[in-house]
């Protein structure tokens, strides 16, 4: 899932499956204060310059995945679909 970060919040519903195991996103940072902080514990971050991967465990994934940024403003709020 690539994710774009502008002035405003991403906004989404993500649709998963049982099977999945792991969701990726890849996000532009470029306007985002970082670092970034999930609701989904256990999300790992790999930062290199103006992006970021996020790579979340899908069975640790309640209703929603919300990323904040180092100020605690949203950036993305996927709501999740299974």
């Amino acid at each position: 899932m690539l994710a774009g970060r502008g002035e405003r919040i991403e906004k989404r519903a993500l649709k998963l499956a049982n099977e999945d195991e792991r969701v990726l996103l890849y996000l532009d940072v470029t306007n985002v204060q970082t670092p970034l902080t999930s609701n989904v514990k256990e999300s790992q971050f790999s930062y290199k310059e103006n992006s970021v991967v996020v790579n979340i465990n899908a069975k640790e994934i309640k209703e929603s995945i919300i990323l904040k940024d180092k100020e605690g403003n949203v950036v993305l709020n996927y709501r999740i679909e299974r």
